[in-house]
C-alpha cells in the first residue's frame, strides 16, 4: 500500500535521485531550478510516497 506523508529530511537525496532520472541530470542548469537553488520547500507543501 502507498502512503503519503510529510517529506522527512532524509527523503531529500531520493528525491534529488528520482527528479534526475526524470528530467535529466542537467535539469539544474534550468531557470526553474536556478529559482529554487537555496530555497527550502513550502511548509506543509512537501510530501513523499512510500510503500
Amino acid at each position: 500500500m502507498i502512503q503519503i506523508r510529510a517529506e522527512h529530511h532524509h527523503d531529500v537525496a531520493a528525491r534529488e535521485r528520482l527528479l534526475d532520472a526524470c528530467f535529466g541530470a542537467n535539469r539544474r542548469a534550468k531557470t526553474s531550478e536556478r529559482l529554487r537553488e537555496g530555497r527550502l520547500p513550502a511548509r506543509g507543501l512537501a510530501f513523499a510516497a512510500t510503500r
